[in-house]
C-alpha cells in the first residue's frame, strides 16, 4: 500500500500484479491490488488503480489503511501538522 504525497493519482503505481500472497479468497478473487491514499481539493483520494467491484483486508491491513484515511482526513482539517508520507 502506499500513501501518495502528492494525491493519490498517479495509477501506474496502482491495480493489480498478478501475486496472490494470502492465496485465492474465492473464485473472483484477481489477486493482491497496490492502492494510493491521498488528498486533492479537500477530499481523501484512493486510488485502486482499476475498477473494483470488492477487496478484502486482513485485520491488520484494515487498520493500516483506516489510520491511513483518518489520518489524511485530518491532515485535510489542519488536525495534524506534518503526516509522514508511507510507502
Amino acid at each position: 500500500m502506499s500513501n501518495d504525497k502528492s494525491n493519490g493519482h498517479r495509477g501506474k503505481l496502482f491495480g493489480a500484479n498478478g501475486k496472490y500472497p494470502q492465496g485465492h479468497l474465492n473464485n473472483e478473487d484477481e489477486g493482491e491490488l497496490r492502492l494510493g491514499i491521498g488528498h486533492s481539493d479537500g477530499k481523501v483520494i484512493i486510488n485502486f488503480g482499476k475498477s473494483v467491484t470488492w477487496i478484502a483486508f486482513d485485520p491488520e491491513q484494515a487498520i493500516e489503511i483506516a489510520c491511513q484515511i483518518l489520518g489524511t482526513a485530518k491532515k485535510i482539517k489542519g488536525e495534524l501538522p506534518h503526516m509522514k508520507e508511507q510507502s
